[in-house]
């Protein structure tokens, strides 16, 4: 019998999980009225949310594991540890831009983040104490499934409540101001901004770029490596994953086009 709500061990099957990744899925296709059928079956059968004034701001591991939000478990298979990993030997590190856009209540920055020499590299632990990042699914992403459906319906009141729900748990106790807007445009646009704040390397920024530049063409991926500048335009078909070797010998589909 399948588990309605998370169960203890939160690698295992549920109700609520499921629902929560059809809810990505239809998003990820721009189908909102489903993605929003699913993000509400999702959310009536578990929705609790970590107040993150509970949380220590200064440890590398401030979530220490399974945390109340994860309705599945799952982390990055583990490659490429120097580019990926959250480990003190990740060379990479994370837009500034992106850093700049946390205001200086919001949380998040210093539970996310570790400033190294002025790096800021995400911390480990949301899922659990690993060094690879959290892929899994959790409420605070149907929450703002829910957000962004309802907003794109043209119903604000509602997209603002379950984005308001969200934040008030993302800020320091007492400072949250309620977000408010006045078009249906200017809340998608928040709550996609709330979106790349919150979902940090949780695998579903690059299905965002591909969705988004769908509607709207306007999102690039520039990156420069020593003296050369690399860039995929919006919609290329570079942002199609090319299918493993293996099933192209065994079934004889054809590669996607790269």
């Amino acid at each position: 019998m399948v588990n309605e709500t998370p169960p203890q061990h939160r690698n295992r099957p549920s109700k609520s999980a499921a629902y929560g990744a059809l809810a990505r899925v239809y998003l990820s296709m721009n189908n909102y009225s489903n993605a929003e059928v699913y993000a509400d079956s999702s959310l009536l059968l578990y929705n609790k949310l970590i107040d993150y004034n509970s949380v220590s701001q200064t440890s590398n591991t401030p979530f220490n594991g399974v945390n109340d939000e994860i309705l599945f478990s799952a982390n990055q298979i583990v490659a490429f540890g120097r580019l990926t990993s959250n480990s003190t030997s990740s060379v990479y590190s994370c837009d500034s831009n992106l850093i700049k856009s946390y205001e200086n209540n919001d949380l998040r920055k210093t539970l996310f983040f570790r400033n190294t020499n002025g790096k800021f590299i995400v911390k480990r632990g949301y899922g659990r104490a690993g060094l690879y990042p959290f892929t899994g699914l959790a409420t605070d992403e149907v929450y703002l499934i829910k957000a962004e459906c309802a907003a794109r319906r043209n119903d604000i009141d509602e997209a603002l409540i379950y984005l308001n729900k969200l934040l008030v748990n993302r800020y320091r106790a007492g400072t949250f101001i309620p977000v408010t807007t006045g078009t249906a445009t200017e809340t998608i646009m928040k709550i996609l901004e709330e979106r790349r704040k919150e979902l940090i390397l949780r695998g579903v920024r690059w299905g965002d770029i591909k969705r988004l530049n769908v509607i709207e063409p306007t999102i690039a991926l520039t990156r420069t490596v020593g003296n050369e500048m690399y860039q995929i335009l919006p919609n290329s078909p570079r942002y199609a994953l090319p299918i493993p070797n293996d099933e192209i010998v065994m079934s004889g589909i054809e590669q996607n086009e790269r």
